[in-house]
C-alpha cells in the first residue's frame, strides 16, 4: 500500500512493485509497471516472462504470446520460451501452435527439464495436444513418456484415448 502511495522511482523497486502486485494476482495493477520496465529493459528475462503471464491472465493472449516470442529470443532461454508459448497456444485451444512451440523445445531440450513445469507434466499436455490434433500415434509416445516419469491417473486416461484413437483397442483397455 505504501508503494502504491508513494510511488517507485528505482527499477529494482518497480520489479518488487511488480512481484507484489502478481503475487496478489493485481494483473491490472502490475501491467502498465511491467510495461514501462520492459521498455527500460527490453533484454530482461524476468521482467518479459511476466509480463507475458500478466497479459495472459488479462485475456490478451496475442500480446503475451509477442512477450513469450521475446523471451524465447534471449539466450538461454529458448527452451523455457518455447514452453511458454506452447502452454498459451494451448490455453487458447490453439493446438498446431501448441505442438509447434512444444516441438521446438524438445529439439532444445529433449528431456524436457528445467522448465516452469515437470518433464512429466510437459509430455502429458504436449500427448493431449497431440491427440486434439489427430496425431494419435504421436500422442502415444508423448503420454507413454509422461506415464514413465510419473504415473497418474491423468496419463492412463490420456494414454488409453491415444491407442484408442490408434486403432489400438487392446492396449486402450489395458491403459485404462
Amino acid at each position: 500500500r505504501l508503494l502504491q502511495q508513494v510511488g517507485a522511482d528505482k527499477v529494482e523497486e518497480m520489479q518488487a512493485w511488480t512481484e507484489a502486485c502478481l503475487l496478489l494476482e493485481r494483473w491490472t495493477s502490475a501491467l502498465p509497471v511491467l510495461e514501462y520496465l520492459k521498455n527500460l529493459q527490453p533484454d530482461n528475462p524476468d521482467v518479459l516472462h511476466q509480463l507475458s503471464a500478466c497479459r495472459a491472465k488479462l485475456g490478451r493472449y496475442d500480446e503475451a504470446v509477442a512477450a513469450a516470442r521475446l523471451f524465447a529470443d534471449l539466450p538461454d532461454c529458448a527452451a523455457r520460451g518455447q514452453a511458454l508459448i506452447g502452454m498459451l497456444e494451448r490455453d487458447r485451444a490453439n493446438y498446431q501452435k501448441c505442438v509447434d512451440a512444444w516441438d521446438a523445445l524438445l529439439k532444445i531440450q529433449p528431456d524436457a527439464t528445467g522448465l516452469q513445469v515437470t518433464p512429466a507434466e510437459l509430455f502429458l499436455e504436449y500427448g493431449k495436444a497431440l491427440l486434439q490434433l489427430g496425431r494419435g500415434d504421436d500422442a502415444v509416445r508423448a503420454l507413454q513418456k509422461s506415464q514413465s516419469l510419473q504415473a497418474s491417473a491423468d496419463s492412463a486416461a490420456f494414454l488409453g484415448k491415444a491407442f484408442a484413437a490408434s486403432g489400438r483397442q487392446t492396449e486402450a483397455e489395458a491403459a485404462w
